[in-house]
């Protein structure tokens, strides 16, 4: 789901309104931006649950955006995907640990656990590429991650869609966990 949620004082320029629309599939929706950015991000909030069943319901908050500087445009895309995984996670082996958000910093949140034998790539201690599939395996979940916790800079400054080919046409396989 795509959507340009702008402030309604501001007059854009309709030849980039027409190509988001019909390209994109994402037309302007006109809001105060000016008032109290809780009912925008409440809107807009609204506007997401909706289209992901209610699977993402805050994707925005008042405290995330800077009162301080000039609103005027959110391009905000949702993407609700519901599949069922080609070996699947058994629900009991879900649970809460730590995700790393920086070097210093961690929250719980429940986490799915799975030991098998998958597709797994890692470039020299920089990156870890890991791909799991979905029901007849036409489709899978591919996800990049840094070896260590240190950020993406590192990792995204070398990443190429030419290297991200050749993992995928032969990732190997490994036990993983």
């Amino acid at each position: 789901a795509n959507r340009l949620f702008g402030d309604k004082k501001i007059q854009f320029i309709p030849e980039y309104l027409t190509l988001v629309r019909d390209v994109y599939c994402a037309p302007l929706e006109k809001l105060d931006f000016q008032k109290d950015l809780t009912d925008v991000c409440t809107h807009i909030n609204e506007w997401v649950a909706l289209q992901t069943e209610q699977r993402i319901k805050d994707i925005l908050t008042p405290d995330s955006l800077d009162k301080h500087k000039v609103l005027r445009l959110f391009l905000v895309n949702a993407v609700y995907f519901k599949g069922e995984w080609y070996d699947h996670f058994r629900k009991q082996d879900t649970e809460n640990e730590n995700f790393q958000l920086d070097p210093k910093k961690s929250i719980q949140v429940p986490m799915m656990k799975k030991k098998g034998d998958l597709l797994y790539f890692e470039e020299e201690n920089r990156l870890q590429l890991l791909e799991m599939r979905y029901g007849d395996s036409n489709l899978s979940m591919v996800v990049l991650l840094p070896a260590a916790f240190d950020g993406l800079e590192g990792p995204e400054s070398t990443l190429t869609s030419q290297k991200l080919d050749r993992w995928l046409k032969d990732p190997g396989r490994r036990q993983v966990r």
